[in-house]
């Protein structure tokens, strides 16, 4: 099984002191996950998989809930 993971946002609304994104304030926008997805056929070929998942990742990926949406 292919593994797409994406990272949604760098947004976060914690403070952890141990984090290493550092709250960035950079969120993935929709055309780009749009890219990815309309792709997806193709990278799946060139990888020989004929199975995914979808993984989202990044600060915390529900501040851009939209995109997930």
């Amino acid at each position: 099984m292919f593994i797409v993971e994406n990272v949604i946002t760098e947004r976060c609304n914690l403070n952890c002191s141990y984090c290493y994104m550092k709250n960035n304030p950079t969120d993935m926008t929709i055309d780009t996950f749009k890219l990815i997805i309309n792709n997806l056929n193709k990278i799946l070929k060139y990888y020989q998989h004929n199975t995914y998942h979808l993984d989202f990742f990044g600060g915390e990926p529900l501040l851009n809930f939209d995109l997930i949406e």
